[in-house]
């Protein structure tokens, strides 16, 4: 290192690169500054080629002046001329902070549209090959220059696009990954056909799964998955198995390609042989033969029974048949907590759709005319340990955990015996996935054509510790390509596998390196104000005469001297409270109505009123963007019928447009009538308690709700979304919610249920969102005020 004291020659490099350069200055003071200058633009604008870029090892691109990226592979059975094949190209965008995100978004924008000399893939190559990997992230797929503009300007202004996929990488270890590949089901007329033009490794794999099933069948894998819809083939258990293996371990490899490695592997019924060969115990001759001869032995059962799936808990469903249909139907597979598959005789099968129909039950039938998981399968048992007798399962490199057993299996023993069970027994799906959860693993991969297990696993994991991510791989009907990069995107953006995943994508073989050092718009920073301001803390408030509210909204309680009344106080800010900022209404952030109510309850629980007779929002408590809101609030004495008045007040830019200082006036936000809360006083549906959702109630469009509240000017950030569905008979819903896990949030949920409080949480922030959404509200003013009567504060739901 030497200091620079005069002028000297600053070559450029032979890439023809933009020269930049930092210059530091270390003020004696403490002070420091680094400014980094860039040299004029050229005349001439930007550099933009032709070239190859085979998408490392998985989609080939070929990157060329025109808008779309073509690809050219062989095809995976006999040599031919490669064939180009329109393919989205991903354009991964990040940055520190969502505002940072959007204005990325922006300024590329803004660069695509008035070049239309840069292809698409040398922009998408530029972002993935030379920029850093941030933690808010999004990817765009654009198959051209007009989806791509649209695509960016969508993620700017923060709307859903289906070009684009979003999320946050917060860093930190995202639990182990399992591969799951479910069994028959999910198999649909032309899966996977475009992947075999797109992408060489899963064409390869195809190819040697083909060549595998070659001695056992006297079909092509490849000209079945080109077959009609409405072909006979796919109705025969002996030509969809072996087909649906391929396809999950031709897709296994393909993830694999871009860094998404298991750390276990569950297979579901059939689905277990290919989770064993991609493990590493059978090889994929063994596990060819597996799925041909066990597919093909079903035959002699065919005709004589018939299988269903029942929304209902286990439990239940064995109690049922107990009843009604013992020693004729039988539990086959436990999905998840309300989804269960029955398995047996046909008539039986008829029965019990019939009785779910008549009794409010959504029953439907599965699309095969034999009864697997069950006694029916038991005159097989002879053929397929002669059949299967001379496969060599070996050690495993992956854990394999068993849904037969229902534990961690040495996979040696996965020999004959194993796959007669794996037919006869039933199919412990369930408690398998919660034992994954349980043990750390978070993400759950379904390496299949279309997600038939993803709702059953997240049913199964809503309430587990720790945040779990399911997600799919193909879907029936969608375009393969770009429904995988899709799903590739979804792990990029969340932070699953490596952050290199789009670096993998675009690198080697690129004939022209400049391709890759397009000048992109730079990095746009959001110029924070990063002066250090002193903490407001809690401070000793017993040193005021106060006592300690123990409440994640609340610091200080005082009972006052004159009256049996009391006094809460405390001061919010989305600094102390970053998550109130994910409710924002008419693009202020509110302090949502259920928080009113779990203020007046706490009040209301220390002079032992919990009964909510009345409470009225009179404005909005608007929490600023920079500063805070004092808060107070205060119950009264008890009249003679032992009625207490509550009120909320705030001051300090808590009312609407607003501003004022710690010093301004109070502004009442809410009032009302707190009594005590008579024994079983109140409505309360404990929906829990037996079939979820209640018969009878109707489900309500989940997404039309979100809509309606969109269009009000409602909008909510990941706290406030954990809404999943909605049923509705007369004037009682019945909510599936879900409570994302922020710091602050989780502290209070918790907190509340510890100290039994009325849950503020995002559960009951639901309630009143689904309120509004369901309501049938006349005009298109936006009203703030809200009143509520005969509240009792009682918790029923799962935690």
């Amino acid at each position: 290192m030497r200091l620079l004291t005069e002028a000297v020659p600053w070559p450029g490099d032979a890439a023809g690169r933009l020269r930049r350069a930092g210059v530091s200055s270390f003020g004696v003071s403490g002070t420091n500054a680094h400014v980094i200058l860039e040299e004029a633009p050229a005349a001439g604008g930007c550099v933009a080629g032709g070239g190859v870029l085979e998408g490392a090892p998985g989609l080939a691109i070929s990157v060329a002046e025109s808008v779309a990226a073509p690809v050219a592979v062989s095809a995976p059975v006999a040599e031919s001329v490669p064939v180009p094949v329109p393919v989205p190209v991903p354009v991964p965008v990040s940055a520190r902070s969502e505002a940072g995100l959007r204005a990325q978004a922006e300024a590329l924008r803004q660069y695509v549209a008035v070049r239309p000399d840069v292809s698409l893939a040398d922009v998408g190559a530029g972002l993935a090959c030379g920029r850093a990997v941030l933690e808010h992230r999004a990817v765009v797929l654009a198959a051209d220059r007009e989806e791509l503009v649209q695509g960016l300007g969508a993620l700017a202004a923060g709307e859903p696009d289906r070009r684009v996929t979003t999320g946050h990488a917060p860093g930190g270890d995202r639990g182990g990954v399992v591969f799951v590949f479910p069994g028959q089901g999910g198999q649909w007329a032309g899966m996977g056909v475009r992947l075999l033009a797109s992408s060489p490794v899963f064409a390869r794999r195809m190819q040697a799964c083909e060549e595998a099933l070659a001695p056992w069948v006297d079909w092509s894998v490849v000209d079945i998955l080109r077959r009609d819809a409405g072909d006979a083939v796919w109705e025969r258990a002996d030509v969809v198995q072996p087909v649906l293996f391929s396809v999950m371990v031709s897709l296994a490899a393909l993830w694999r390609s871009y860094g998404i490695e298991p750390d276990a592997v569950l297979g579901h019924s059939q689905g277990e042989i290919a989770a064993a060969h991609v493990c590493g115990a059978l090889s994929l001759k063994d596990a060819a033969k597996t799925v041909a001869l066990r597919s093909r032995a079903l035959a002699a059962v065919r005709g004589r029974g018939g299988m269903a799936s029942v929304p209902l808990p286990a439990q239940e469903v064995e109690q049922l048949i107990g009843e009604r249909w013992a020693g004729r139907l039988w539990v086959a597979a436990v999905n998840g907590p309300r989804s269960t598959a029955v398995s047996g005789d046909a008539e039986a099968v008829d029965e019990v759709l019939a009785y779910c129909a008549g009794t409010g039950v959504r029953a439907r039938r599965i699309p095969v005319d034999y009864a697997s998981h069950c006694p029916h399968v038991q005159p097989l048992r002879e053929e397929l340990l002669e059949l299967l007798g001379d496969i060599s399962p070996q050690p495993s490199g992956v854990p394999f955990f068993s849904t037969v057993e229902g534990t961690w299996l040495d996979t040696t023993t996965l020999d004959a015996a194993y796959w007669y069970r794996n037919l006869h027994q039933p199919v412990r799906f369930s408690d398998a996935v919660q034992a994954l959860a349980d043990d750390g693993h978070r993400v759950f991969v379904e390496v299949s054509p279309h997600p038939t297990l993803v709702p059953a696993i997240e049913d199964t994991t809503e309430d587990t510790a720790e945040d779990v991510t399911a997600i799919g791989s193909l879907r029936r009907g969608d375009n393969d390509t770009r429904r995988f990069l899709t799903a590739l995107a979804h792990t990029h953006t969340t932070g699953i596998g490596t952050p290199t995943t789009w670096h993998h994508h675009y690198t080697h073989h690129h004939t022209h390196p400049h391709n890759h050092h397009l000048d992109l718009p730079t990095y746009p920073f959001q110029r924070q104000h990063y002066w250090l301001d002193a903490p407001t803390g809690a401070g000793d408030v017993a040193a005021a005469g106060l006592e300690p509210a123990e409440h994640p909204l609340l610091a200080a309680t005082v009972q006052l001297a004159d009256t049996d009344g009391c006094l809460l106080t405390g001061r919010l800010s989305l600094r102390s409270h970053p998550w109130l900022g994910d409710y924002e209404v008419g693009g202020a952030v509110l302090l949502s109505g259920s928080a009113f109510v779990e203020l007046a309850v706490q009040v209301g629980e220390r002079v032992g009123c919990t009964r909510i007779e009345q409470l009225t929002v009179h404005a909005p408590l608007v929490v600023p963007v920079g500063g805070g809101v004092s808060v107070q609030v205060g119950v009264a004495a008890a009249d003679g019928e032992g009625r207490r008045l509550v009120s909320v007040y705030a001051r300090g830019g808590s009312a609407c447009g607003g501003g004022g200082a710690s010093g301004g006036v109070w502004t009442c936000h809410a009032s009302g009538v707190l009594v005590e809360a008579a024994a079983g006083g109140g409505v309360v549906v404990d929906g829990l308690a037996g079939v979820w959702p209640p018969r009878g109630a109707v489900a309500v469009d989940v997404d039309g709700v979100r809509d309606r509240l969109a269009g009000a000017g409602c909008v909510l950030g990941p706290v406030f979304s954990g809404l999943r569905a909605v049923w509705r008979d007369g004037g009682i819903c019945w909510l599936r919610c879900v409570c994302r896990r922020r710091r602050g949030v989780m502290r209070l949920v918790l907190g509340c249920i510890r100290r039994c409080w009325m849950v503020w949480s995002s559960r009951c922030r639901c309630c009143f969102r689904v309120g509004r959404g369901l309501g049938r509200g006349r005009g298109s003013g936006r009203v703030f005020g809200c009143r509520l009567c005969g509240v009792v504060c009682r918790f029923t739901g799962r935690v």
